[in-house]
């Protein structure tokens, strides 16, 4: 409770940073989100919230922001792993809830989104969750897929046919409707495979609309982004990415 009355207090005067595998990828000033580029390092302590998908998983103390390298992104200072972090005060004001990965509906989903892009590798679903993310009762669903498990383990390229994605599908028009979020299809072999994932989703600044953390990784990089969905929109609301 203590880390927690922290957070509060700390969040209500200052900019609130997110991050993603401690890598900094916005700033929430009032409520208006913007990228980081401009922030300078900080030396304060910082009380963060490690979000999930629509929990919170934990509380953590950043020392600070520093620059990396060797591209000097800024990175929250301290022992930090792979979640996302975030200095302010996340909310969850709806359930999210998990939906199997062989769900017929949804494994026909990924698998026409994969004809229409020219992929021909199997859908493989590895996650699945529904969740009203605006409040206008709706459920919306997020979906997860990936080629294999192993993407990130060959630094030579990628294999023939390896796909990773993560999909949105909404009522739109009284049609439900398939919005990528992130899709890697490398189309050369020497190119690096990459594997998109959904991290966490939570409502970041009191809107009540629930905004969704996602990753994209390849080998030796990522990038983090955020999106809001609202009012039958999908809008990228900062990203940043670091890497060789």
């Amino acid at each position: 409770m203590l880390a927690l009355s922290l957070v509060l207090a700390f969040s209500s005067k200052s900019p609130q940073y997110l991050a993603v595998g401690g890598l900094l990828i916005g700033c929430l000033e009032g409520h208006v989100w913007r990228g980081v580029e401009g922030v300078k390092p900080i030396k304060k302590t910082m009380p963060c919230q490690i979000l999930g998908l629509g929990k919170l998983q934990g509380t953590w103390i950043a020392f600070g922001v520093e620059k990396g390298e060797p591209n000097e992104a800024l990175y929250f200072s301290g022992d930090h792993g792979a979640d996302v972090y975030f200095s302010g005060t996340a909310t969850f004001p709806r359930p999210v809830k998990s939906v199997s990965a062989s769900n017929p509906t949804y494994v026909s989903a990924l698998a026409s989104f994969l004809r229409l892009h020219g992929v021909k590798t199997r859908p493989r679903l590895t996650q699945a969750v529904s969740v009203d993310l605006d409040g206008d009762g709706t459920q919306e669903v997020i979906l997860t897929g990936q080629s294999r498990d192993d993407l990130l383990t060959n630094p030579q390229g990628a294999k023939t046919g390896d796909y990773s994605v993560v999909l949105l599908r909404a009522l739109r028009g009284g049609k439900v409707v398939t919005i990528p979020m992130l899709f890697d299809h490398p189309t050369r072999l020497d190119q690096l495979a990459y594997e998109d994932r959904m991290l966490a989703i939570a409502d970041l600044d009191g809107d009540e609309a629930m905004e969704l953390v996602v990753k994209s990784s390849y080998y030796e990089g990522m990038s983090g982004s955020l999106f809001r969905y609202r009012r039958g929109r999908l809008a990228k609301l900062v990203e940043m990415g670091d890497g060789v």
